[in-house]
């Protein structure tokens, strides 16, 4: 019941202040300009209140305090920032509200329940912006390192090797034959070394020409790899044999 009271007073508190700051002044030493101004001041103030313009009732208010310092106003302003929403101004105005002279201690004390609550708000507010703070940001996921296929690359390099060495060998057995050619005491040794050295050669320059296209194929696979996605894909197979050299394609799925 104590408390139903007390807050009845507090609204008829802060009805009278809002309202009646100008009854005051009257009481004070003003001059007849300065006292026409602040009644005007006071009245559009209260006005614009009514309208919910809060900061523009709110500067009023204030004009009119510098013309004649009435603690009244001081509590005004501050109901009306706390009516607005900016409670840091309103705690500012409280307070010095309460360290007027001549405020009604009942007013001063309904006026320290405000400062407590606000306070008490703001301390929340604040608790509330240092865990938006502290919340932890999740670390943007860095993509994996694509992973090349260099599978075509090194079969080349290794055909491309392997044909040299074939070339190498088919080399020195053209060279052989020539020597057989060389050292034949009759007409049918010597057409039977020269016809297989023949071939033998061309075996090895073919060879040695696929080589160095192999290898060179390899070596732009190598440096144009790209990324591994999935199964399929093309692969460029080499087709070597005694009367022919080539690429073939291979399709997997």
């Amino acid at each position: 019941m104590r408390q139903i009271a007390r807050r009845f007073l507090s609204i008829l508190l802060a009805t009278a202040l809002v309202f009646g700051p100008a009854q005051s002044v009257f009481a004070q030493e003003l001059s007849e300009d300065q006292a026409q101004e602040f009644k005007q001041l006071t009245g559009k103030a209260q006005e614009e209140f009514k309208a919910k313009n809060y900061d523009a009732a709110a500067t009023l208010f204030i004009q009119a305090y510098e013309i004649k310092p009435v603690s009244n106003i001081l509590y005004n302003v501050a109901r009306i920032y706390e009516q607005a929403g900016n409670m840091n101004s309103a705690l500012e105005y409280y307070q010095k509200f309460v360290k007027s002279p001549n405020v009604a201690k009942e007013n001063r004390e309904d006026a320290l329940e405000r400062i407590k609550t606000l306070k008490e708000v703001l301390a929340l507010e604040e608790g509330d912006k240092k865990e938006e703070t502290n919340e932890e940001v999740a670390e943007p996921v860095k993509p994996a390192e694509p992973e090349y296929d260099y599978t075509l690359a090194y079969i080349l390099w290794g055909t491309g090797a392997a044909s040299l060495v074939g070339s190498l060998v088919f080399g020195i057995l053209a060279s052989d034959q020539h020597s057989k050619f060389e050292d034949a005491t009759t007409i049918e040794e010597r057409r039977d070394a020269a016809s297989s050295g023949e071939t033998l050669s061309i075996v090895s320059d073919s060879l040695l020409i696929t080589g160095v296209v192999l290898g060179a194929l390899g070596t732009v696979f190598f440096f144009t790899a790209s990324p591994i996605e999935s199964d399929s894909g093309v692969a460029l197979t080499p087709i070597i044999g005694t009367d022919r050299v080539g690429m073939g394609l291979s399709f997997g799925f």
